[in-house]
């Protein structure tokens, strides 16, 4: 003992973490272990907040304060390791914390077993925001407990993160890799474990990680700034540790569960390379896969359909056998990837419409990746009579299966079933002439039970049944409710059992836009709340009232309501349209996304007014199988085309109006005004967000190129001198989500710049300048030039925002495209000495890309009011 000064040696690197020091301190001064036998080495990292402030707090003779320029956490922690002093060393960030019995548990089960390993781990435990979530390796891989693990039967435990306790060996220490700034905690411990192949794991101990905005929305895991540090690390492990050709399971599985997880986060690819050096990268990632046994991919954690994924970039070949008992099983390699004696069908939408009970779903299955769909639709009629027929599929946007790459070929059917001829029905599936059933899951927004008038049509015992909705299926479905949520929740109960007596004498319209918007649900409810067509309206607000109330006439007071309010719920559950702006549940459903509850009481049709003209590509957020659209409401046959070949509608899920905003007078040369707008859109990489509130990253957001680039331009003296020159005034709208970084463009004394984020009115311009904002097609109809400035173009196409690609080309736009200041201020000059006409070009794109309607508003009521 007397070689050690202390048994323990705690490293703490701090950087800008001044909130959480005191609570990762006090989480060690609260130790059952001696305290006098801990050393505690607090490494402030050239923190630039008050952390350096509190650290100094805690200087004693226990605890040693070292203050550094910033260098990054791997020379940081090395820092400490050189000043280490204890038996054992134990690493832990500043943000987070270890329970009570944390040194008394790793420190006496090291002390039994100190000749066996090097490394020993013990479980993370998430804290976001207070609520405490298990990690799933703790949980459900170290089955047997405290104990030795040996690595070589083990290979799926991979230490990839910093909650490990180590011996400390001095001079001999390993050290961090401080030229790699991607999984460098992993590098560290994969060299330590691999030296015996063997990791100890310590149940009783546990470490509290902290899951905040900075930690939990950061984009540097993105392929943009990994992809070749990340590829480079693995290629030189594999290359270390191969042996004859062979590289040990624990290090595939490593990379594995590298891929796992960047597939399903859009962070695998390096989208933003070039043709050749995109090839180029993919043949790297293949190239390490052929080192990967099959039998490791079907180890990791993840979805059949990825790990099929993942055997396809290997070239693998597969097999499909299907047993007497109509058993399937998918084999590659002699390995069953797959097997089951049902394929699974997830319900889409599940409705009555027009006395027809509509079916869409998709088959969650890989057999049709190697056999080609073949779908019945078997039942019995009204007559008794069996009724079989085959049923056509398409591929549906389910392939991009839970992440943004086309990963599988997922089948579809679209379904619409005579409500009169049919008792009972389901479907199923003929491979190899042997009969597959299928049997039924139901997405969040369909139910397993749906009524109209006195009709009831059920999910149950694998088939679909039609019956009247007797007293006797009333009261059993009623008892079944209060079974399932009397322990769940008694409010879900009380909403559904006011919607249910609520008495309902006309037919009920709600109309939503979004918090601090008045956009097309607002000016179709001001258009359509002054016909007589025992039709009641309601608008929903999500502002304070006196912050809307100027835009609305007291007589329309009593048809406001406010969002989430009781009226609101239960109006929500008896309505029979809903027309909003927006398509996210949480702008137009009461319940937010908890919405399963309900899904059987919901028979409206929800008609999608559009907020801005689709084009960007989020298939995810707008495909018709990922939301609960009836009626698109489009401008333009390029939605049109756009929407039935890449987002799966059909041809009559349209309303060919154009937005109600659009419904203007055409622009006269007396409402111009010498004027700019310049209105570039927001990017998620550049704001941080918890719990679902956008939280500023400001000096990620200085750092950007998004930022550089526009603050030369608005800065730019030849800016200036145009400006001044032509007589013109610019007005700056950051997008809403962006608004609180206005000041840093610091233009105040910038005298012909404004910061506009008043209503503004479009006709007012001569020029607009965005990126890809939506206003763009409101400016493309009143025939205003166009410029498109996008200072991020690599960023955007890694996929650093929401989407990493349009669906209206730039080169298929209304304008040019610019992607420095220098080229924007060019074509700013070019567009004024043409008189701010539109180029014959894009003045013909124009004229041709809108339907011809006067009046939206009108068109939408005509189609809606029609409808039965």
């Amino acid at each position: 003992m007397d070689k050690y000064k202390f048994d323990i040696s705690i490293i703490i690197p701090v950087y800008n973490n001044e909130q959480y020091i005191d609570d990762c301190m006090h989480s060690i001064m609260k130790q059952t272990f001696n305290l006098n036998r801990i050393q505690v080495i607090m490494i402030n990292d050239g923190s630039k907040d008050q952390s350096l402030t509190i650290m100094n707090k805690y200087k004693s003779k226990n605890v040693l304060i070292i203050d550094k320029a910033n260098t990054g956490v791997s020379d940081t922690r090395n820092v400490g390791m050189e000043k280490a002093e204890g038996k054992y060393i134990l690493f832990l960030d500043s943000d987070d914390t270890l329970s009570e019995n944390a040194c008394k548990e790793l420190f006496n089960f090291f002390e039994k077993h100190y000749e066996e390993i090097d490394v020993v781990t013990y479980p993370i435990v998430y804290n976001i925001n207070g609520k405490f979530k298990d990690h799933t390796r703790y949980k459900n891989l170290y089955t047997a407990g405290t104990g030795i693990y040996d690595l070589n039967k083990d290979y799926n435990l991979i230490q990839t993160t910093i909650n490990i306790f180590i011996k400390n060996q001095f001079k001999d220490n390993l050290m961090f890799e401080t030229k790699q700034n991607f999984s460098e905690d992993e590098r560290f411990a994969t060299e330590l474990v691999m030296r015996k192949k063997r990791i100890g794991y310590c149940k009783e101990a546990i470490y509290y990680y902290r899951r905040h905005h900075e930690a939990a929305t950061h984009t540097i895991i993105n392929a943009y700034y990994s992809f070749e540090t990340i590829t480079s690390y693995y290629e030189n492990l594999f290359q270390k540790y191969e042996e004859n050709g062979v590289v040990p399971r624990y290090i595939q599985f490593l990379y594995l569960n590298n891929i796992r997880w960047r597939l399903k986060q859009d962070a695998l690819y390096p989208y933003h390379y070039e043709k050749k050096d995109y090839e180029r990268a993919i043949k790297r990632i293949k190239k390490l896969l052929q080192k990967v046994d099959v039998e490791t991919v079907l180890l990791v954690p993840c979805s059949k359909f990825h790990k099929f994924y993942i055997l396809k970039l290997k070239n693998e070949i597969f097999s499909l056998e299907i047993d007497k008992g109509r058993n399937y099983k998918i084999l590659c390699n002699e390995n069953i990837v797959d097997e089951d004696s049902a394929i699974k069908s997830i319900v889409n939408r599940f409705k009555i419409k027009d006395h027809q009970i509509v079916l869409h779903g998709n088959l969650q299955t890989l057999i049709f990746e190697l056999e080609a769909p073949k779908i019945y639709f078997t039942g019995m009629n009204r007559n008794n009579e069996k009724i079989t027929k085959e049923v056509a599929t398409y591929i549906t946007n389910h392939s991009y299966y839970e992440c943004n790459t086309k990963t599988n070929t997922i089948y579809g059917y679209k379904l619409a079933i005579d409500l009169d001829s049919m008792k009972e029905f389901t479907l199923y599936a003929k491979i190899h002439n042997q009969i597959i059933p299928i049997y039924f899951g139901f997405n969040r927004f369909s139910s397993r039970k749906i009524y109209q008038s006195n009709i009831r049509v059920a999910y149950s015992n694998k088939k679909f049944v039609v019956t009247k909705n007797s007293i006797y299926f009333k009261i059993k479905d009623a008892i079944k409710n209060i079974y399932t949520y009397i322990l769940k929740d008694n409010k879900i109960l009380l909403y559904r059992f006011l919607a249910k007596i609520y008495i309902k004498k006309q037919k009920i319209w709600l109309y939503t836009d979004k918090n601090e918007v008045l956009d097309n649900a607002y000016m179709q409810f001001k258009h359509d709340i002054l016909k007589k067509d025992h039709v009641k309206r309601y608008y929903i607000y999500n502002e304070p009232f006196d912050n809307i109330k100027d835009n609305f006439s007291k007589a329309e007071f009593k048809n406001l309501i406010k969002f989430g309010s009781l009226k609101h719920k239960i109006l929500f559950l008896r309505c029979d349209k809903i027309l909003s702006s927006f398509v996210d549940l949480q702008a137009y459903c009461p319940f937010e996304t908890k919405i399963k509850p309900y899904t059987d009481m919901m028979q409206y049709e929800f008609i999608y007014l559009q907020y801005g003209i689709l084009h960007a590509h989020l298939i995810k957020k707008y495909a018709k199988e990922f939301t609960q659209i009836d009626k698109f409401v489009i401008s333009s046959d390029f939605e049109k085309q756009n929407l039935i070949s890449k987002y799966n509608y059909d041809k009559d899920d349209f309303i060919k109006s154009g937005m109600p905003r659009m419904g203007l007078d055409p622009i006269s040369k007396e409402s111009k005004k010498n004027k700019i707008l310049y209105a570039p859109s927001w990017r998620q990489y550049l704001i941080g967000n918890l719990n679902n509130k956008k939280i500023l990253k400001k000096n990620v957001f200085l750092q950007s190129n998004y930022f550089k680039e526009i603050y030369n331009f608005l800065h730019s003296k030849k800016l200036q001198e145009f400006l001044n020159h032509e007589g013109y005034q610019l007005d700056f709208r950051l997008h809403p989500v962006f608004k609180d970084y206005a000041d840093l463009f610091e233009l105040k004394n910038i005298k012909n710049i404004h910061i506009n984020y008043n209503k503004i009115f479009l006709r007012e311009y001569k020029i607009f300048i965005t990126d890809f904002s939506s206003l763009q097609f409101d400016f493309a109809q009143l025939k205003i030039p166009i410029l498109y400035f996008v200072p991020d173009m690599v960023e955007f196409k890694a996929g650093l925002h929401l989407y990493r690609e349009l669906d209206l080309k730039y080169e298929d736009a209304f304008g040019k495209l610019c992607l420095n200041h220098f080229d924007l201020l060019q074509e700013l000059k070019r567009v004024d000495k043409n008189q701010c006409k539109v180029d014959n070009k894009y003045l013909n794109r124009m004229n041709k890309f809108f339907f011809n309607i006067q009046n939206p508003c009108d068109k939408i009521y005509d189609v809606l009011i029609k409808e039965k």
